[in-house]
């Protein structure tokens, strides 16, 4: 105790002034001038000593001497206290001040009955003693003044607010310390009771009061806590602490008032930090706790009993905290516990505990401990954190890392790390297994590793290729960007490597490390030149191709791409077509409505599906060249929109002019064929007439039978001459007449076909059959009906007469034909005659024996040929014929 009396490390004075200046030099100036007054008063009093020898008795003077050098003193250890807090000296020269003070008090009290009972000469020379006497009294008086004034001056001059009452309250003296520090005017002050200014937390005050001052409490002070009520400011926070004094047998109560401002406002800030520090830990994950190991008690947070899943109503102790813990844990905490307290170190320790949810999840707990003199542990505090998110993402972070390993150490691409040295030289850091491979045999990473591409030039890598290295490597350091190039390299066979260059920077910026990857391309450049070999080839195959064939952007609504016999038919080359403005003001003007159809035709067609044009584009020359196209889709986006169409043409000029020159000659013959007919049958016509009447007159007149046979002959000859001319004619019109193709049901042109037979039908007893579909035909209906008919007059015709005809008609279908069959039971035809009965006047029997002109069947070929189909026959003699009719079907025209 005594050596902390005398302790230097108490908080400074200056403190309470909160380092003012204007509050603390107001004090240091004050108390320096007090201590100088108060050091020269005790010189003063030696020098009236000194000069009134006639005083003996010296004791009052050394008295007051001391008492005024001690105040002196802890005026100035109160100087040096607002710096250094020693405020057991300072109490020190205060109790010897004290002692001094009242040594002198008492001395003159008792000084004072012994001065008033000196026996004075009752007759010694009369005036003169009571001269003497009155002399002696005021010199006491003036004495007892100056001691008055001067115990007054050391009551202001005390630092300590302080009050003088009597035994009922009312307030008699104060000091100059209550009227500043408290703002309590003086003359205010007197004559008021003490419980007029003071408001006490206690309300029992003024019990206690009374008991104190009469004397019923036996303690010499007592002290209260309260508020001093300043005129018009607020309320002041002080201790007052009251002692019982006696002067002249009179009770007085001191009472001394200490600010409790500093001490409120310190407590606030205590609270205010208090409750920083609890809101702090209300809201950290982590649970705070603290152990006391000597009474094995403890105290946690709100959290620590949430993340332990422990209800708030446990007492905490580190028993109860063990019962979280996972058995297979708890053996291990307590031996990283005994540690901690051995060594002395920070605790930190992981663990499986029982989280909030009753399951078991990883802690992270760390303390320290304070500990005895003996090094035995007193208080364990710390806190602790819920970890299992951060251990998953380690697991997790450790798999990534073996899985990167394995990438790396795995991977068939090449892979390595080179450090960025001064003066463009790098240090190779990493490289793994499948980099070692491929630069060449019997090389392992020793070699390799914290080697600089200087120490490897010439000796595993040639020079040449070291220095192309350290360019790349350089270009990228110093762009810090990547870089990616192809490379070759030769270890034995020829190698392509697609090689990637990776800067890494520092935390400003700088360059430090090149990471590089590569993969083998030498199958890919491989496939590359065989693919270029392969599209030489192709464009060459297209180039020679004998149509022209183009690339139309939908787009662009131009050609992107074109071959060579393109620009052979058209004139134009790439460059041409993309200078020109307006593709489609190319094309013929009577042409361009039908391009465009056919463009939005293709653009809606199937896929793989073809579709074609004839049309009429202008050379580069000038002149209009006739183009026949087939067009289809050859790229769509992702949403199925056609973006570029393929087409292949040829140029149909020379074939169109043969058309017109054809069809200018059809036009002539027709006319010809018309004006032949028409003269031709009028002299047969006439023949035939003239014949007739002569027969008629010459009936019965002729002389011999010859005369009659060859009479009819001309009119017989006339009449096969008139009806061949009518076949030749329907012949030729066929070839020149318009189709009038539509879409009919096959059944009932055949039943009015038949239905125009009928009277030959029932002449010849003939039976026809039918097998007919429902499938929709595609044709020109009235010369179609001229097909069935020529056909079944054929089967009635060829026919022996012992046998009645039998015609069977069906038809059927597949994916590409319509097919129609007339079977007969007629007389057959011969294998070597198949070929030509369909040529014009092709005749197989004499006419005596079957009548007809040679022509039908001709014209049953004809018919077939206009619409795009077939007619053949399979026939065995004597047996009867089959004749199959072809059409494309409906979907196919």
């Amino acid at each position: 105790m005594l050596e902390s009396f005398f302790r230097g490390d108490y908080m400074p004075h200056g403190h309470c002034y909160l380092w003012q200046p204007h509050i603390l030099y107001t004090h240091v100036i004050s108390d320096i001038l007090i201590a100088l007054a108060y050091f020269s008063i005790p010189v003063g009093i030696m020098l009236f000593v000194r000069g009134r020898e006639d005083i003996k008795d010296h004791s009052v003077f050394v008295l007051f001497s001391l008492f005024i050098v001690f105040c002196g003193f802890s005026h100035l250890l109160g100087i040096w206290t607002i710096w250094q807090g020693i405020y057991g000296l300072h109490g020190v020269s205060k109790a010897m001040t004290a002692i001094v003070s009242v040594a002198t008090s008492i001395y003159i009290f008792r000084a004072l009955p012994e001065a008033l009972a000196i026996p004075s000469a009752a007759q010694f020379q009369g005036v003169v003693r009571k001269l003497s006497d009155q002399s002696d009294q005021n010199e006491k008086l003036l004495f007892e003044l100056e001691t008055h004034k001067l115990a007054r001056i050391m009551l202001d001059s005390l630092p300590i607010s302080a009050l003088l009452l009597d035994q009922s309250g009312t307030i008699k003296l104060s000091n100059k310390s209550t009227e500043t520090e408290f703002l309590l005017e003086r003359t205010k002050l007197l004559n008021t009771s003490i419980q007029d200014i003071f408001i006490p937390i206690d309300d029992n005050f003024g019990a206690i009061f009374e008991r104190f001052v009469t004397f019923q409490n036996e303690e010499k002070d007592i002290s209260f806590l309260g508020d001093i009520r300043p005129s018009n400011r607020e309320l002041i926070p002080v201790e007052l602490i009251v002692t019982r004094i006696n002067y002249s047998d009179t009770e007085f109560l001191l009472v001394t008032l200490k600010n409790l401002s500093e001490v409120a406002e310190i407590k606030q800030e205590l609270l205010e930090s208090h409750l920083q520090l609890e809101r702090a830990t209300k809201a950290t994950q982590d649970g705070i706790f603290e152990f006391d190991m000597v009474s094995n008690t403890g105290s946690w947070s709100e959290q620590m009993f949430s993340l332990t899943g422990i209800s708030p109503h446990e007492t905490p102790s580190l028993e109860l905290f063990m019962k979280h813990v996972h058995p297979e844990h708890t053996e291990r905490l307590k031996s990283a516990l005994n540690t901690h307290f051995a060594s002395h170190e920070q605790f930190n320790f992981e663990y499986l505990g029982l989280n909030t949810d009753g399951e078991y999840g990883w802690f992270q707990i760390r303390a320290n401990s304070s500990f005895s003199n003996d090094g035995s542990p007193q208080i364990l505090a710390g806190s602790l954190r819920y970890i299992q998110n951060q251990k998953e993402t380690e697991d997790s972070e450790r798999q990534k890392a073996n899985f990167l390993a394995a990438i790396y150490d795995g991977a068939n691409q090449a892979i390595w790390a080179t450090e960025c040295l001064p003066g463009n030289e790098f240090k190779f850091v990493e490289y793994n297994d499948t980099a070692l491979e491929r630069s060449g045999p019997n090389i392992s990473k020793d070699m390799i590793i914290n080697k600089t591409l200087s120490e490897l030039s010439d000796t595993l890598f040639p020079a040449f290729l070291v220095e192309r290295l350290r360019e790349n490597y350089a270009t990228c350091a110093r762009s810090g960007k990547t870089l990616q190039y192809t490379e070759q390299f030769e270890v034995g066979n020829t190698q392509w490597y697609q090689t990637s260059l990776y800067p890494v920077f520092d935390e400003n910026r700088y360059v430090t490390h090149v990471i590089g990857s590569a993969i083998d391309i030498t199958e890919q450049k491989s496939a590359e030149y065989a693919l270029d070999e392969q599209k030489t080839f192709l464009e060459g195959i297209l180039n020679n191709s004998v149509c022209g064939l183009y690339i139309y952007d939908l787009t662009k609504q131009t050609n992107i791409q074109i071959n060579e016999r393109y620009t052979d038919i058209l004139g134009y080359t790439l460059d041409d077509i993309t200078q020109v403005e307006d593709f489609s003001q190319l094309f013929h003007p009577d042409d361009h409505g039908k391009v465009l159809e056919h463009i939005s035709e293709v653009i809606s067609s199937q896929a793989g599906a073809l579709v074609s044009l004839e049309y009429r584009i202008k050379h580069k020359n000038g002149h209009w060249v006739w183009c026949y196209s087939y067009d289809s889709i050859l790229k769509r986006d992702t949403n199925g929109i056609p973006q570029l169409m393929l087409g292949t043409f040829i140029d149909v000029s020379e074939k169109n002019d043969l058309l017109t020159q054809l069809s200018e000659s059809n036009e002539y013959l027709e006319r010809f064929a018309f004006i032949a007919s028409h003269d031709l049958q009028e002299p047969l016509r006439k023949i035939n007439s003239f014949s007739e009447s002569l027969l008629d007159s010459l009936h019965g007149k002729l002389e011999t039978e010859t005369e009659q046979y060859e009479l009819s002959r001309i009119n017989d000859a006339a009449s096969r001459m008139r009806m061949m001319i009518r076949d030749l004619l329907s012949l030729s019109r066929i070839t020149t007449r318009e189709l009038e193709v539509v879409s009919c049901q096959i059944t009932p042109l055949i039943n009015q076909a038949l239905s125009d037979l009928s009277i030959l039908i029932e002449e010849k007893q003939a039976t026809i059959e039918t097998n007919i579909n429902t499938e929709c035909f595609y044709l020109d209906e009235s010369l179609f009906k001229q097909v069935i008919q020529n056909l079944v007059q054929n089967a009635l015709k060829f026919v022996p007469d012992t046998v009645k005809p039998l015609v069977t008609i069906s038809t059927s279908s597949n994916e590409i034909h319509d097919i129609i069959e007339v079977i007969d039971n007629g007389i057959g035809i011969e294998v070597v005659h198949i070929q030509t009965i369909f040529d014009p006047f092709r005749r197989l029997h004499r006419r005596d024996e079957y009548s007809g002109s040679g022509i039908g069947l001709a014209i049953v070929k004809q018919i077939m040929k206009v619409h795009g189909g077939s007619v053949s026959c399979e026939s065995k003699l004597g047996e009867g014929s089959v004749f199959t009719l072809k059409l494309p079907r409906f979907s196919n025209v």
